[in-house]
């Protein structure tokens, strides 16, 4: 059954997710092959946006934890006579849209964190106007030696550490001063995160932190998702690469990662990351066929589960609560429920 979800409970089901999440990349993020992490934050991503989920005999009902409202209340009617028939009826209230604060301070927290994003972004946006097409020789063989999609590579001088760029015209921004003989590895990895899309992957997460801006685990999805994809495009390198380029490629990374790009709209990364990072390239080892077929089940099985290991009971239907039950000798509220004599 299709139960639509309210936007508490897409947050609640969206910090499960991040949960789950967090226990497979501890369990297995140096033996996964390349792309399962970042497909593991997006589904959790995902499971924060959707408005929908589907109920099945396994699912659990997590809404518990949400606060409940409160049931409605049926007041029995006075009878004739009382001081309650006798009242006169209240004015009714003026016609008017009426917004709860909780929604208010929702909504502004959302357009400041929207605000700020997009501030970061025009601004680099703006910078990027200086950059300048790159003419290096090593720059032009490797364009040159590459086949599909049309790739632009660009020199800037205000950034510290290569970048990739844009959906639909995507470029590399390179910093001056990068040494000739790595030119190939940074813009190999730099190339792989536009093919994977990375960008638009952090753009999303980036979505779910502002519209779940009060929820911790939103922010925790964004960070991790950051690192991850960084992982995964470091693991796609070393499966095009020959393993005696490993040390090279760790120790061009550490010098570009310890100046991280200013400016930036993604979440940072500290030194902890760029460890495991490090870590994770000196200990990779390519997948076999078997762990690829296993990873495929592993991301069908989490993203089944999310979909369907969490639905909110429908609590339509339940019955009024009166305040007053009208029972034998028991008047209405205008005697004050006081026993007939």
């Amino acid at each position: 059954m299709l139960i639509w979800l309210t936007p508490l409970q897409m947050s609640l089901y969206g910090g499960l997710a991040v949960l789950a999440a967090l226990a497979v990349r501890t369990a297995g993020r140096r033996r996964l092959p390349s792309g399962v992490l970042s497909w593991l934050w997006l589904l959790a991503a995902l499971r924060f946006l959707l408005p929908v989920s589907v109920s099945g005999p396994a699912s659990v009902d997590v809404s518990a934890l949400l606060p409940r409202p409160l049931p409605s209340v049926s007041l029995p009617a006075p009878l004739p006579g009382t001081a309650a028939a006798d009242a006169v009826a209240l004015p009714a209230a003026p016609d008017g849209l009426t917004i709860p604060w909780p929604v208010l301070v929702w909504a502004a927290g959302a357009l400041v964190l929207a605000a700020l994003f997009a501030g970061l972004w025009l601004s680099w946006r703006l910078r990027l106007r200086r950059a300048r097409p790159c003419r290096r020789p090593a720059v032009e063989a490797w364009l040159a030696g590459r086949s599909g999609r049309r790739l632009r590579v660009l020199e800037y001088p205000g950034l510290t550490t290569p970048m990739a760029c844009g959906l639909f015209r995507p470029a590399i921004l390179l910093p001056p001063g990068v040494p000739e003989e790595v030119l190939p590895l940074v813009l190999l990895h730099e190339s792989v995160h536009l093919a994977r899309r990375d960008n638009l992957k952090r753009g999303l997460s980036l979505l779910v932190v502002c519209l779940h801006w009060y929820n911790p685990l939103a922010w925790v999805l964004a960070v991790f998702l950051a690192r991850d994809v960084e992982l995964d495009c470091d693991k796609a390198v070393l499966a095009r690469t020959d393993r005696d380029c490993r040390a090279e490629y760790a120790s061009t990374l550490v010098s570009a990662a310890a100046r991280p790009a200013r400016s930036s709209p993604y979440p940072c990364y500290g030194k902890h990351a760029i460890k495991e990072r490090v870590v994770t390239i000196m200990t990779w080892k390519r997948p076999t066929r078997r762990r690829c077929v296993l990873a495929a089940v592993l991301l069908a099985a989490f993203g089944i589960g999310l979909l369907t290991g969490f639905a909110a009971v429908s609590r339509q239907g339940e019955p009024d609560v009166p305040v007053f039950p009208q029972g034998e000798g028991v008047v209405g509220l205008g005697n004050r429920g006081l026993p007939m004599i």
